[in-house]
């Protein structure tokens, strides 16, 4: 196990096949950038292109991220204790990210495959040119969300203000009934 007392640069954990990476601080970009497999856990916030073309293992970010989250990423999962930015999932062709905070414009953009699951709200774009895979979003959605999308689902447990040119797939709001 490797241990990093502060903040780490750039491609922190780059191309990890196994074993742990726990960073006390924050890391730049490029953490777990074809990761393989093993453990990453920041305890601060991290820069962009959090698991860029990931494959497998386990990322864990206790704090904020940039932008372009799990780009491109075929397995593995990503974890998100704070806010993120805009392109969460672009791409995305397998594997799971959970954001617990709020995500901004173009989540899930020509994602493929895979799971999303955004606690608070998304902005606008949210699965934009998506052809498979599943958003869920526990809080409210911004407009253009499913602009011409193709396939898959996208859940929404709050209010959607718009919906765009879906060509495609399912935008389905859920609630919670509760018993009494």
């Amino acid at each position: 196990m490797l241990v990093v007392e502060g903040d780490i640069g750039n491609l922190g954990g780059y191309k990890l096949e196994g074993g742990a990476m726990i960073v006390k601080g924050s890391a730049a970009g490029s953490v777990g950038k074809h990761m393989r497999g093993g453990v990453i856990l920041i305890k601060g916030n991290a820069g962009y292109w959090v698991g860029e073309g990931m494959t497998g293992g386990k990322i864990t970010i206790k704090g904020n991220v940039g932008d372009i989250i799990g780009l491109g990423m075929e397995n593995g999962e990503i974890f998100v204790h704070g806010d993120a930015g805009n392109y969460v999932g672009r791409y995305m062709k397998g594997g799971g990210i959970a954001i617990t905070g709020d995500v901004e414009h173009w989540l899930g953009q020509y994602m493929s495959g895979g799971e999303i699951l955004v606690k608070g709200n998304a902005r606008n774009g949210v699965g934009n040119l998506m052809r498979g895979g599943r958003i869920v979003i526990e809080g409210d959605a911004g407009e253009l969300v499913g602009w011409n999308m193709e396939s898959g689902e996208i859940w929404v447990k709050g209010a959607i203000k718009s919906i765009c040119d879906i060509r495609g797939g399912k935008i389905l709001q859920f609630f919670h009934i509760g018993v009494y």
